[in-house]
Parts: structure tokens; sequence; C-alpha cells
């Protein structure tokens, strides 16, 4: 540990400077070098996505997991704190995957002594401090040899320490004499105002922070004020009363379901700052008059800089909220808010899965698994649709939509298991019957469910109150909140079952795409029955033909395909599209896999449906010589292997998704821009 820091400014070097200093830093085991090197590593981010970057924080990790070991956790804990968040959270992901490859978060036993400490400083760094003191705490736990409990001990000192002066800031409750203005020297003369900390609260806001105002007062004369100075939109829940101010804080915080550790009061009264000190446990004070007071604010800023949301719309909907609640009994106002919820499953999850990644990751008293999930790697299990199916709660009532966007809840279910890998709900759903709801939903799909793994009891609580509404009626308007799109750019529908969502995410052409998710789908008996008038075809397509090879999707028509009314079918099908001049591309399933892949029907033999199918596929492919125009076909015997396929003939694994849909947007690329 005798290397230094190097002394070249790292904004002169170029990224392969970088690589050196650091690899020379790796090979003398330098953590004092490292983090000066990764001090200003936030500088360089394209660096940490390509394989070069990559590689350096494996070696980084490797060299902190070391140095832990080797009685070294001082320098360790200066490292991390020098890591940027960024890489701290890529940092965290891969010290995650190699112990949990599949990306779900289980039992934290199969963490050894030394990693569930480094996954505590790393956890700490992205800003997670409970989370960061539980992992720590299981650690403790532990019967840990000296070095680990001394290294443990030294990263609960700085855990405690950086607590002192640093914390997580969701609301600031203001007080008004003192702060936003003064009281004047002359009995009946106007408050002076002061406009130095009122000036933050716009900024604040900016970066996810509210402001709400608490104060013994009139109130007629303080909305009146604030108002005149512009405030009064950019305050919540506004407590003005002649109420004790400790008493008005406390449920204050209640009702906006935050955690006093998250809150800082500030106020120009010593009397009043030692109220709620000592009535709110927890809860940070500031006095208006010290000097350190608007440093503070301005740090707050600066450490939530990467925060673009402002969310004082979204507790003027829980003041709503709140204000009639005190009117009515729970039951009474759970009936006239209103609410409605809807639900996603498997591929439509694509569009919010980073929302339910942090839903999960974030939710603790509602989390009933008590599991996380690797960021990143929700998108391969929400395509992986023959093990796993994801349900996803949106909520709202006549208030408007709860939590960010109305997501508010999710179910990782494993298939073959049969019970939940990750059960996680946003805390302003509390009470309201939302986790029966969405059990009731997984239940509907697929009857009895193993729910007797749950580190926690789901609440005895219904779902009465909620009224359900397909996700296809309300699709266009969540889409339009967390996704965007401009429907009328969308000349591409993929019919593809629940695999058609995987070609949008890997598509290049995603805003000018829509796919099919049941119940949203196409299917090819809709051409006897007339149903396809209903659905919007533009003028691209691409059709699986495998999806309608099996009697399932016939099965209001009759109980086995007839291959006569097939062509029939099959036959209207291509009439559609040549006389409404569309292109179609056709995908064939393969006819190169084992009986065994084929064995998906109990009335047939592997062997039976794979001449079926070659049956079928032949109809296509004569369909497709005679419209040369309108029909293109690629035949997935060409490139599928039984490798590919996850569990039968029909269903392939996403690296083959994602060939596929290079194949689509060549093909689609090609016509479009010949059309353009």
């Amino acid at each position: 540990m005798q290397a230094t820091p190097p002394e070249t400014s790292e904004q002169t070097l170029t990224d392969l400077e970088y690589l050196r200093l650091a690899q020379d830093a790796l090979a003398q085991r330098s953590l004092p070098a490292l983090a000066a090197l990764f001090a200003t590593a936030d500088e360089r981010p394209d660096l940490w996505v390509c394989d070069a970057g990559q590689t350096l924080l494996v070696e980084m990790l490797g060299t902190v997991l070391d140095a832990l070991g080797e009685e070294d956790a001082p320098h360790v804990v200066e490292l991390i704190g020098a890591c940027p968040v960024s890489l701290a959270e890529k940092s965290h992901s891969l010290l995650l995957l190699s112990f949990f490859p599949d990306g779900h978060v289980g039992n934290l036993a199969q963490l050894d002594d030394v990693a569930l400490i480094c996954l505590a400083l790393l956890t700490y760094r992205m800003g997670h401090r409970g989370r960061a003191n539980e992992l720590l705490d299981k650690a403790i736990e532990r019967p840990l040899p000296g070095q680990y409990r001394d290294a443990a001990n030294v990263v609960r000192r700085q855990f405690t320490s950086t607590a002192k002066s640093r914390f997580k800031a969701k609301l600031i409750i203001w007080g008004v004499d003192g702060t936003f203005w003064r009281k004047p020297s002359v009995e009946g003369q106007a408050p002076l105002w002061q406009s130095d900390l009122s000036a933050f609260v716009p900024r604040l806001n900016a970066h996810g922070i509210v402001s709400a105002v608490c104060a013994r007062a009139e109130a007629a004369t303080v909305h009146r004020q604030l108002e005149a100075c512009g405030l009064w939109e950019e305050i919540v829940f506004p407590r003005i009363s002649s109420q004790p101010i400790g008493e008005a804080v406390e449920q204050l915080i209640q009702d906006m379901l935050l955690q006093p550790s998250n809150v800082l009061f500030i106020d120009g009264d010593a009397a009043n700052l030692a109220d709620v000190r000592s009535t709110v446990p927890g809860i940070r004070v500031m006095d208006a008059g010290a000097g350190e007071c608007a440093a503070m604010l301005q740090r707050l800023i600066d450490e939530n800089h990467q925060v673009n949301a402002n969310r004082v719309a979204d507790y003027r909907i829980l003041e709503a909220r709140v204000a009639d609640r005190r009117k009515l009994s729970d039951a009474d106002f759970l009936i006239q808010s209103g609410i409605q919820a809807t639900y996603t499953h498997r591929m439509d999850n694509l569009a919010f899965v980073e929302r339910i990644e942090e839903l999960i990751n974030r939710a603790d008293p509602l989390n009933y698994t008590e599991t996380r999930v690797v960021p990143g790697t929700l998108r391969e299990i929400v395509m992986n649709v023959s093990d796993y199916d994801i349900f996803s709660a949106f909520i709202w009532d006549k208030y408007g939509h709860h939590g960010l966007d109305g997501l508010v809840g999710v179910v990782v279910y494993h298939r073959p298991s049969r019970r939940p890998l990750h059960l996680a709900f946003s805390c302003r759903i509390m009470h309201m019957g939302v986790e029966d709801f969405l059990i009731n939903a997984l239940v509907e799909r697929y009857g009895a469910i193993d729910l007797t793994d749950l580190a926690k009891p789901l609440p005895p609580q219904s779902s009465a109150a909620i009224t359900y509404v397909p996700f296809e009626q309300v699709r266009e308007s969540i889409l339009a909140a967390q996704a965007p799109r401009d429907p009328a750019k969308i000349r591409l529908r993929i019919m593809s079952d629940c695999m058609s969502g995987g070609f949008h995410h890997y598509s290049r052409f995603k805003d000018e795409m829509d796919f099919d998710n049941i119940p949203r789908v196409f299917s090819l008996p809709m051409m006897l029955t007339g149903a396809y008038r209903e659905q919007y075809f533009p003028d691209y397509l691409v059709y699986n033909a495998a999806i309608d090879y099996v009697e399932p999707r016939w099965k209001d028509l009759m109980p086995v395909i007839d291959p006569s009314a097939y062509e029939v079918a099959q036959k209207a099908f291509c009439k559609m599209v040549v006389d409404g001049g569309r292109r179609l591309l056709l995908l064939l399933p393969p006819e190169n896999a084992s009986d065994e892949f084929h064995a998906v029907l109990p009335h047939m033999s592997g062997a039976e449906l794979k001449a079926r199918d070659a049956y079928f596929n032949r109809l296509w492919r004569d369909a497709a010589a005679s419209h040369p125009g309108h029909i293109d076909v690629v035949d997935l015997t060409d490139f599928v292997t039984e490798a590919d396929m996850l569990t039968h003939a029909y269903h392939y694994s996403p690296s083959v998704l994602k060939h596929m849909t290079e194949l689509v947007d060549e093909w689609y690329g090609r016509g479009a821009c010949a059309s353009a």
C-alpha cells in the first residue's frame, strides 16, 4: 500500500492513459491511487459501457474484496466513498450477479462474509442507507473471523459518521417567522420579507424534495402572504393553526406517509425547534438564522442533481385524499374514492421494467418476499414466458394516480414452482386491498399458487372497493405517461402472441411498431368469424404462423383443427393483406426439432404434430410464392436449434428473438425506405 495517487490531472488523460494508470494501481494493489482515479470517473461515462471499462470494474471489485480480507477496511471505505454513484451501481450489480446469476436476489446467506460487507458499502454509496445498515447487521450477526469483524466495525463507524452529516431528504417543513419573513420591530407593520431561503423552495421541488409549511399563526394571513410572493403553489400540506408545533409536524409527516429520518424542519424560533426535536424523534431541525442553513439546502440540491422529478402534483393528490379520509370511515372512504385498477402481464411489462425493478428494490414494509432483483436483469425474465410471468398493478381513483404514473405493485411469478419470487408494493396503497387485487389476478390465471414461503404475511384485506379495468382499455394512456409515442407513426405490427414484446424490445424501429400480447392478439380463426375487422392492421405485418398451429387458438370453433378450415382462414388472411396493399413477413416454425419438442398437445404425438406443422408451412410457402410483392418468408428451420427452444418448438430464447428482430428490422427498413 505504498503507492501514491497519480499527480496527473485526470481531466487531461485520454481513456487509454486513464486505464493504464488504473492497471498500474491495481498491479500495486494501491487503493489510495484507485480512489483518486475513481473520484473523477464520472467524467468518462463512455468508458464504463465498453468492455475495457467493465473489465476494470470487475478487477477493482476483486481488489476491494481482497483488501477487506487483508484488514485494510479504511482504504476500502475511502475507495468506495470516492466511487461515483453510477459506478457503485454497476459494481453492486456485478457482485450480486456473481452469487445470483439469474438476477433474483434471494437468501443472502449465499454471500460470503467479505462480499456481504462490501455489498453494504456499495449500497450505502448508492444512497440506500437503511438497506445498507440491514446488510451490515446481517454480517455482524455472523460469527465473523477477527479481521472481518474488525472490517465490519470500521464500516459501521463510517456509516454512523456519515449519518451525522448527511441524510436522504424527501421533505422540508418550514416555519414562517424567521424563514420566509421575519417579524417587524414595530407592532402592526407588515412582515419583512426574506428572499434568500424562500428561493430554495422551487429549486428543491425541481429535484424531488417537496416543501410544506407548519406554523402557529392565522391561516388566512399566511396564505395571503405566501400567495403574494408566489410560494403558495410551491407548497404542499400547509398546516397553519393554533396546534402545538411538535404535534402538527408529527401528524403532517404521518399524513404524507414519510419517515421522520427523511424530513428537515426549519424555523427561526428556538422554542419551536426544541418542541419538534422532542416530539418527533429522528427528525432533523435547523435554525433558519444559522449560517449553515443555506449551505445545507444547497448541499441537498447538489446531492440530488440527477433527480428531475417535481412531486408537488403527487402530494397534492395525497393531500386531497387525506382531507376526505378524515371525514369518513375507512370502508366508506374507499368506496367513495372510485378506485380503479388494471394489471399488465408478460411482455407488456417491458415498457415499465425499470420502474418494476425500482419498486422491488425500494419496497420495504410491503415487500412480502423481502427479495431484491439485480438492476438490468428483469428484461430477460420478462421475455422468458415459459418459466415466468409478471403482473404489475396500476391504480387510480377520482383524485388521480397513485405512485409514479400509477404503478404500485408487482408479483414475479415462477410458473414451475407455482410461487412468487418477488411480491412488492408501494407504501402509498396501504389499506386499499391492492395486494388482494393482484393475488386474485394471479390466481384467476394460474389457479392455486403457493404463498407459504412469504417472508411476511399478507394483510387481511379485501379488494371489494376496487373496480378492474382491462389493460387494453387504458394501455395507450398508461404508455403515454411512461413510454410516450406517436400513434400516427405506427406502421408495423408484430403478431407473435406472448413473444411479440421481445421484438419490440430489441427493434430499432420500436417507435413505429405495435405488438400483440394476450388478450390483445390476432389469431387466424378471426378470419372465419369476422372478428379481425375490429383490429388495426398497419402497412407492415409480421406474423408468426406457429401461434395458430395448436388447438387452443381454435377452441371456440372446433375441438381439433380441420386442415380445410385452416386453409380457408389462411387464404382469407392473405387476401386481406394483398387487397389492402400491405406487406407481410411470415415466420415459419422449425421442422428440424426432435419429436419431444413438438409434443405439446395431449391428443397428438410429437411426430404427428410435426407432420401437421410441415403441411401448414407448405401452405404458407405456396402463398408467398403466389404473392411475391406482398408476402415474404423467414423459415426458422434455417437457424433455430433445439438448444434455442425454451420448452417446445414454438418458444425461443432471448438470443433467438434478438436475431429474429434483426431480420424483421432489415425487412421493414428495406420496405419502409422504398415506399418513403
